[in-house]
């Protein structure tokens, strides 16, 4: 496996989960569990800054 490998299946399940993520946000939000989807949308945000340092580390991998 190579050095960038991991990270970016890391990146990919990270948007996996902030998918899944998304459709509960939804379900709560469509259901009347307003702190629940809050809660689930601080989530989405930290997943997004989280993904978003990952593809950083990635392109700096990749020109090494």
């Amino acid at each position: 496996m190579a050095a960038t490998d991991a990270p970016t299946l890391l990146l990919h399940n990270y948007h996996a989960i902030g998918a899944e993520i998304h459709q509960v946000t939804k379900r709560f939000s469509e259901n009347g569990v307003k702190d629940a989807a809050l809660n689930a949308s601080k989530v989405m945000e930290t997943l997004g800054t989280n993904a978003q340092a990952l593809t950083e580390a990635i392109l700096r991998l990749q020109q090494v």
